[in-house]
């Protein structure tokens, strides 16, 4: 299984190896391009998933709700801006349309693309059939068609493109307003940040891995699990402490932490909201093969 997944992962990706070197590490204020799509290659298991999620008694329907639409995956085109975006959308098995759906946005990282970030991250299949996903395709962010990636300005391209795509699918499928989540790697977990810092009351919570930011005047304090690897080469481990530091201030924190499931995650005391930060000694740049649990029951536990 490992095999044919890093065969998969070669064919998605426009780098050589599924392990590819950084193209820049700096910090992409104002959306300067950040490094390459880098994944473990490892099938990501849901044991230890929540089995269930219901709909909270606070659930805020939207539009969508009552309206029929297909279970399975899709591939599906918006244009923003005169430009069209492209998008991966999951609905899952046994769709209910009188049912408020959580909704993740997963944003994949540089090189990459929707479909391959669907592949390995492994939260929707932690999930099970409890959740909408959708997993944006980014442009390119230099000359290179390959180099795809996005732009972390509150008003650009990308922001917008979020924008559209949640309104969108608000109006067509029914979605829990209250319960729209964003995760990423790497790129995707700048992309991440930046969702959270400029769209505050569009989401509830985040979980970049393997990331940084946010960069600019954020609004309100979101819910934040993040992860990063002390050894990682590609964004350095002070980029993930920088996102840290930055939602627990924003969440009025205390230095306190308490261990958490899965190790090697604490939580921080005193918040407005939870923050969960996840540190690992080893790992490097990869997706860890505790995330897509860990972050589905981070979720669906808010």
């Amino acid at each position: 299984m490992r095999v044919l997944l890093l065969a998969l992962l070669l064919g998605c990706s426009s780098t050589t190896e599924p392990v590819a070197a950084a193209n820049d590490a700096a910090s992409p204020v104002d959306g300067e391009v950040v490094d390459s799509e880098v994944a473990d290659g490892e099938v990501v298991d849901s044991a230890g998933a929540v089995d269930s999620v219901a709909p909270p008694p606070d659930a805020a329907p939207t539009g969508g709700c009552g309206k029929p639409a297909t279970s399975g995956v899709s591939n599906g085109i918006i244009t923003v801006g005169g430009v069209e975006r492209k998008y991966v959308l999951s609905i899952p098995a046994g769709y209910d349309a009188n049912k408020p759906y959580l909704l993740g946005f997963g944003w994949h990282g540089r090189t990459g693309n929707g479909a391959l970030f669907k592949l390995y991250s492994g939260v929707e299949r932690a999930a099970g059939d409890k959740a909408i996903f959708v997993y944006p395709d980014g442009l390119p962010v230099t000359s290179d068609p390959k180099d795809t990636g996005w732009v972390l300005t509150g008003t650009g391209r990308d922001l917008a493109f979020f924008d559209a795509l949640l309104k969108e699918l608000n109006e067509k499928l029914c979605v829990d307003s209250k319960r729209v989540v964003s995760f990423g790697h790497s790129f995707g977990g700048y992309m991440s940040n930046a969702v959270a810092c400029f769209r505050p009351a569009a989401v509830r919570a985040i979980a970049p891995v393997a990331g940084g930011g946010p960069y600019g005047a954020c609004g309100t304090a979101v819910s934040a699990w993040i992860a990063h690897s002390t050894d990682d080469a590609v964004v350095k481990i002070t980029e993930g402490q920088g996102s840290r530091d930055y939602w627990t201030k924003k969440a009025g924190c205390t230095t306190t932490t308490t261990k958490v499931a899965p190790e090697p995650c604490v939580s921080y005391g005193g918040c407005s909201v939870p923050v969960i930060w996840c540190e690992s000694a080893t790992g490097g740049h990869n997706w860890p093969s505790y995330a897509g649990a860990a972050i589905w029951n981070y979720f669906a536990g808010l």
